[in-house]
């Protein structure tokens, strides 16, 4: 099997997620099994029958915050975040967003600058939330 990389393994998750997201897309049966090389035709194929903008984006939103430390941005605000793919890889990206009235975080190139990460720890943490009204008068 060809070496993981955390763009492949994107990808992969990405065709998987089609399915949620896309209503007449039927992921490959065998997308755990294909090649870097397959996995990346496929790709190319759904980005010409479905466009890729949604999946993509939807993909790059979903991440948890990381303790990584983030790429440099001079125009976007940027952190770490990470996600836990289906396949139990986990991959991290620099997450680029605000930059002001004109700007298009969503357009960085993020998918080739992500990493495989391994997990070192994992803490439960007990958030409280509280909830109020209002007095009446």
């Amino acid at each position: 099997m060809a070496q993981l990389s955390a763009k492949t393994e994107i990808i992969r998750q990405i065709l998987i997620d089609f399915d949620k997201i896309l209503d007449d897309y039927s992921t490959p049966k065998n997308v755990n099994e294909m090649s870097n090389d397959e996995l990346m035709e496929v790709y190319e194929e759904q980005i010409e029958d479905n466009g890729v903008e949604y999946p993509l984006e939807y993909f790059r939103a979903k991440g948890e915050e990381s303790n990584i430390e983030p790429e440099y941005s001079r125009h976007y605000e940027t952190m770490s975040v990470c996600r836990k793919l289906d396949n139990g890889v986990w991959v991290g990206w620099t997450y680029y967003y605000g930059g002001g009235k004109y700007a298009e975080p969503e357009a960085v190139e993020w998918l080739d600058d992500a990493y495989l990460l391994d997990l070192v720890e994992e803490k439960e943490v007990t958030i409280v939330k509280r909830i109020f009204k209002k007095k009446e008068a």
